[in-house]
């Protein structure tokens, strides 16, 4: 099932202590001052931090920037991890709005998975200065971001799961009412058949009555269908 990033927590949410532990861990170690997982915002034109941890206070207020002011854009836009030794020299950011006087030198983004595969965003590390990243720490920086996916891909199966149960709620509801009607209709035929029994032979007496209990166990089964249905969502 396809859920849009809204629905999923990650655009315009409140912050998560499951993804937050991640954003601190990168931090820890990798030993860098900021980390954050940026969600892209095509449709406004974003960068969202569902995490962040080290942002200065108007960023940690806002939780947004415009996508053109950040290194993180590039994430989502190549598919692929963003590693910057020096923001000054990388042919990404050469000449970019984001490469400004104070802006962190070192940078590495590893990509932020949705169901199915689609980049959404990244798990992104930044320091002051320049830094050359080992191989051993993108691995680190790799497994946390695929950490980070397997969140996302819970929450995806959790909303599904969800669906799945309102729909079938609903499906039973309705099946069970529209089955209401003819079976209280044939229990009224059959009542007034059985009104007329002294007039009607004992064989036709016979299927009055076994119509008339078939009838009634329909009944029930009906009801305990409408029953499932209005508890099929509880806990």
């Amino acid at each position: 099932m396809h859920f849009t990033l809204e629905e999923l927590g990650l655009l315009d949410a409140p912050a998560e202590q499951k993804f937050d532990n991640l954003t601190c861990l990168a931090s820890e170690l990798l030993d860098v001052p900021v980390a954050h997982i940026s969600v892209a915002d095509f449709k406004k034109n974003r960068i969202f931090y569902k995490s962040q941890y080290g942002h200065p206070d108007e960023l940690a207020q806002s939780r947004e920037l415009p996508m053109e002011l950040t290194y993180c854009q590039h994430v989502p836009l190549t598919g692929a991890p963003v590693v910057v030794q020096d923001a000054r020299l990388h042919p990404l950011l050469i000449g970019t709005p984001a490469l400004s006087e104070g802006q962190p030198l070192a940078y590495l983004g590893i990509p932020v998975k949705a169901p199915g595969g689609r980049v959404i965003g990244g798990l992104c590390m930044m320091q002051p200065d320049e830094r050359r990243w080992s191989r051993a720490e993108v691995s680190r920086a790799q497994k946390i971001a695929g950490c980070v996916s397997d969140l996302i891909r819970l929450e995806t199966a959790r909303l599904s799961s969800e669906r799945l149960r309102r729909e079938q709620r609903d499906f039973t509801y309705a099946i069970s009412h529209d089955l209401q009607s003819p079976t209280n209709t044939l229990k009224m035929i059959f009542g007034e058949l059985e009104l007329e029994g002294a007039c009607l032979s004992p064989d036709a007496r016979l299927f009055i009555e076994k119509g008339l209990e078939t009838v009634q166990r329909m009944g029930v089964q009906v009801q305990d269908v409408l029953t499932y249905s209005r508890t099929v969502d509880a806990p």
